[in-house]
C-alpha cells in the first residue's frame, strides 16, 4: 500500500513538471477521451448605405455627402446637400440605408427658374440602428423676377416598433418673385413613432404655409401595425393660394395634427 502511494505521488510531481503521464508507472495504461470542437461561426448583420446627389445650375451648381457604415452595430449614416444657382437651376438628394430589422429613406428635389436670379439647397439624411431609424429632408428655394418653383419631399423610416412616412409638395409662381420649402420627417424606434410635413410656399405677395405632424407614443412594446403618415402641399399661383396638411396614426396612443393657411396678397 506504501508502495503504491509513493508511486502515485511520484506520477503527480513529474506530471506537474510536464512529463508525460505514460512513463510514470510502468504496466499501467492512460488513455485520453478525444477532444471535439464545433467552430464558432460569426455573422455580420448585412448593412448598407447610400447617397445620390445632383445638382445643376446656370450660374454654378456643388454636391456634397457621404455615408458611413458600422456593420459591427448595424448602423449606418447617410447625409448628402446639393446646390444650384443661375437664372436656372435644379437639385436632388436622395438617401438610404437599411440593415434586417431597419431602413430609412429620403429623397428631396426641386427646380427653379428667375429672370433676375435664382438659388435652390436640397439637403438629406438617413440613420438607421437596429431598432430605430429616423430621415430627415428638405428643398428650398428663392427666385426674383419672373419666377417659378416647384419641389418635393418625402421620408420614410421603419424598425421593430412600426413604419413612419412623411410627404411634402410645393408649387410657386411669380412675376416678380417666388420662393419656398418642402420639408419632412419620418422617426421611429423605442420611444415610439413620428412624423411631420412642412409645406412653405410664397409668391407676389400671396402666400400658403401647410404642415401634418403625428406620432405614435412608445413604451408598449414593438408594433408592426403602428404607423404614422402626414402631407403637406401648397400652391401659389400669383393672384391665387391654396395649403393643406393632412396627418393619420395608428398605434395604442396617437396624436394628430394639421394646418392649412393660404392668403391671397
Amino acid at each position: 500500500m506504501k508502495t503504491h502511494i509513493a508511486l502515485l505521488a511520484a506520477a503527480l510531481l513529474v506530471t506537474a513538471q510536464g512529463c508525460s503521464a505514460r512513463w510514470l508507472l510502468s504496466g499501467l495504461s492512460h488513455q485520453t477521451a478525444p477532444v471535439t470542437t464545433t467552430p464558432v461561426v460569426t455573422t455580420t448583420p448585412t448593412v448598407t448605405g447610400s447617397i445620390q446627389s445632383s445638382a445643376q445650375g446656370s450660374g454654378g451648381a456643388s454636391v456634397a455627402g457621404g455615408t458611413a457604415v458600422d456593420g459591427a452595430t448595424g448602423t449606418s449614416i447617410s447625409s448628402g446637400t446639393a446646390q444650384g444657382t443661375g437664372t436656372r437651376a435644379s437639385t436632388s438628394v436622395d438617401a438610404a440605408g437599411s440593415n434586417p430589422t431597419s431602413s430609412a429613406t429620403v429623397s428631396t428635389r426641386g427646380t427653379i427658374t428667375g429672370s433676375g436670379g435664382a438659388s435652390i439647397t436640397s439637403a438629406g439624411t438617413a440613420i438607421m440602428t437596429p431598432q430605430s431609424a429616423a430621415a430627415v429632408g428638405f428643398t428650398s428655394g428663392r427666385a426674383t423676377g419672373t419666377s417659378t418653383l416647384q419641389a418635393s419631399t418625402t421620408t420614410q423610416a421603419t424598425s421593430p416598433f412600426g413604419t413612419s412616412r412623411s410627404s411634402s409638395t410645393i408649387s410657386a409662381y411669380g412675376d416678380s418673385s417666388a420662393y419656398g420649402s418642402a420639408a419632412g420627417q419620418s422617426i421611429t424606434g423605442p420611444g415610439g413613432l413620428f412624423s411631420e410635413s412642412v409645406a412653405i410656399a410664397a409668391a407676389d405677395g400671396s402666400y400658403g404655409a401647410a404642415y401634418g405632424r403625428g406620432g405614435v407614443y412608445g413604451g408598449y412594446g414593438p408594433s408592426k401595425t403602428a404607423s404614422s403618415t402626414t402631407s403637406a402641399t401648397t400652391t401659389v399661383n400669383r393672384n391665387a393660394a391654396s395649403a393643406q396638411g393632412t396627418s393619420q396614426s395608428y398605434g395604442t396612443s396617437v396624436f394628430d395634427s394639421i394646418f392649412g393657411r393660404a392668403v391671397v396678397g
